[in-house]
């Protein structure tokens, strides 16, 4: 039996099945297996009576006008003819195969006539044992795809269609006729094997492969009739479940975040339960606290240092004690772990407070003195303090400088006060904070033009670094802002007279603390800054730091005729200018005073 017949139980459901793997194939040489069979019928064609002779293979291999495995036209090398799928037939009738020459006329739209079948030799008996199929020609593809049934007995198919009273549509429709898939070759195919003797099994074994999914069976060479799955089914399935979650998800992240700023927030602080701190405790640390800090600062200053166990601690303890605010900036040694009400009283404990982290600037003092006080507490060097004032870097006005030297000074523009000293400190920023501080005293009382207002000669007006120079000699020789009034007015008479100024303070810039000095010290030893004959007018630099009520005492100088004052245990006392002619060496404290 040829190739593309429709035998076993394949043919109940219309499937074109090949012969089994056991069953002797077609001769591809062109020795039909029927031939030479005494007793059979010959061969028709599936042309529906046709017969045609047995054709040679193409250059393909391929057999032309045979049947597609799943019903479906193959196509015809070298003759130039379509396929087209299978359609199926009604109730009662085989499929015909669309656009293909039909019984007695001509398929219309397609130019070609049917393609006659080959003659169709009758099927030999079953063998009693499967036998190897006899493989195609070297170089030509096997025209058998996949496995064909053993054909059953049926009645023989002649110009006629047969109703195989054992087939069904295949679709388990009752009394329905066979899927009717065409095969390629111009006629319907049939349920009936049609070609044997009646001597094989009527149905042979199911091998369809129900392996697969995408619709092809790779070893048959059939559709399944399961309808393809779609990709992503079961994930789609699960999408609405996974958006519940999500949005659960960051529901839930809300909710969470809103009550932990809220407990943060509003609920009780976080906080040690220790409430004493030794003088003498070994788990102390520490803190700085700097010039301006808020109370966040500090709050802030005291977590990172493990003093206390949160910020608001601190800050809740702050806010109900009124004296916090008077908590000092400086480098305070407190105990690890402590409450946050007590921390805030370490902070107000001013022993607390490490000597390194303050200095003091007092009026009267000299700027060289506080230098000496930073290098002792901090131990800096005194080659870090005389760059920063040699290169301004510490934002001093241009005026202020050294008379002889032209080099920048701080003399008198250190602003007394307290300053406290954090670990994060140098000697220029020391420096500059005071400067600072100074300058903003000097503005707020317009201290550059004022001083332009005061003359230090007959013709020439005082510079702002005569006038701070002034101030400091006011600031080490009187007591009260009245007496520097009254000094800076006896300076300034002297000065437009052409007299020197004998001030003995000027020449203790030089000689240092001492002690009760003699005339001969004063007079004689204090070098450029001696007041004494021969020099005329002012020292190079200030000699002291004068405080900021002593600067605006000078700015405006009494009226009271003063030319020379004494300074003694009782107080200073002013003389006037005729006063003091009328004494030997024009001793001021032998002169009447000024009433």
């Amino acid at each position: 039996m040829s190739d593309g017949d429709w035998y076993g139980s394949d043919a109940s459901q219309g499937r074109g099945r090949r012969r089994a793997a056991g069953q002797p194939p077609s001769d591809p040489h062109g020795q039909s297996p029927s031939d030479g069979q005494p007793g059979q019928e010959p061969s028709y064609e599936r042309g529906y009576g046709r017969q045609q002779p047995q054709p040679s293979y193409d250059q393909y291999g391929q057999q032309p006008g045979y049947g597609d495995q799943r019903g479906y036209a193959q196509p015809q090398y070298g003759q130039g003819q379509q396929s087209r799928p299978a359609q199926y037939g009604q109730n009662g009738q085989y499929g015909q195969q669309p656009g293909y020459q039909q019984p007695g006329h001509q398929q219309p739209g397609y130019g070609q006539p049917a393609q006659p079948g080959y003659p169709q030799p009758q099927a030999p008996a079953a063998p009693s044992a499967p036998t190897a199929p006899v493989a195609a020609p070297a170089g030509v593809p096997d025209p058998r795809r996949g496995r064909r049934a053993a054909p059953r007995g049926g009645p023989k198919v002649v110009q006629s269609e047969v109703v195989d009273p054992y087939a069904d549509d295949g679709w388990g429709d009752t009394g329905a006729t066979s899927q009717g898939y065409a095969d390629d070759r111009g006629y319907a195919n049939h349920a009936s094997g049609g070609w044997d003797d009646g001597s094989r099994d009527r149905y042979a074994p199911d091998d369809y492969d129900q392996g697969g999914g995408d619709g092809w069976n790779d070893e048959e060479g059939f559709f399944d009739e399961e309808r393809p799955r779609r990709r992503g089914g079961k994930l789609r399935a699960w999408a609405p479940l996974f958006v519940l979650v999500g949005i659960l998800s960051l529901f839930g992240g809300c909710v969470f975040a809103g009550y932990s700023y809220y407990k943060n927030k509003f609920g009780p602080a976080p906080d040690y339960t220790a409430t004493n701190c030794p003088k003498d405790a070994k788990n102390k640390v520490t803190v700085d606290v700097k010039k301006g800090a808020t109370g966040a600062d500090i709050a802030k200053s005291l977590y990172a240092a493990g003093v206390i166990k949160s910020e608001r601690a601190y800050l809740n303890a702050a806010n109900q004690n009124q004296g916090s605010t008077g908590i000092t900036a400086g480098s305070y040694d407190v105990c690890t772990q402590i409450s946050g009400a007590q921390a805030v009283l370490e902070l107000l404990k001013k022993g607390n407070l490490s000597d390194a982290s303050q200095i003091i600037v007092e009026p009267h003092e000299w700027g060289k003195d506080v230098i000496a006080k930073l290098i002792k507490k901090r131990n800096w060097k005194q080659a870090d303090f005389d760059a920063a004032i040699s290169q301004n870097k510490i934002g001093l006005p241009p005026w202020s400088v050294d008379s002889r030297t032209k080099q920048f000074t701080i003399e008198g523009m250190l602003a007394p006060g307290t300053y406290e000293l954090t670990s994060t400190d140098n000697p220029e920023s020391v420096l500059k904070q005071m400067v600072s501080d100074r300058m903003d005293e000097l503005k707020a009382m317009d201290f550059e033009n004022k001083a332009k207002q005061l003359k230090c000669s007959s013709t020439v007006p005082c510079t702002p670094e005569q006038v701070l120079i002034l101030a400091s000699m006011a600031e080490a020789e009187v007591k009260t802002p009245d007496d520097a009034k009254m000094l800076s007015e006896a300076v300034l008479a002297r000065l437009y007279d052409n007299e020197y100024l004998d001030v003995d303070s000027t020449s203790l810039f030089v000689l240092g603390h001492i002690q009760n000095p003699s005339h001969d010290d004063v007079a004689n030893k204090g070098g450029d800054y001696s007041t004494y004959a021969p020099h005329h007018g002012f020292p190079p630099t200030p000699v002291a730091i004068p405080s900021k009520a002593t600067i605006a005492a000078v700015l405006k100088p009494s009226d009271v005729k003063a030319y020379g004052w004494c300074s003694g245990d009782t107080g200073t006392y002013f003389v006037t200018k005729a006063s003091l002619k009328k004494v030997p060496n024009f001793d001021p404290c032998k002169a009447k005073p000024i009433s």
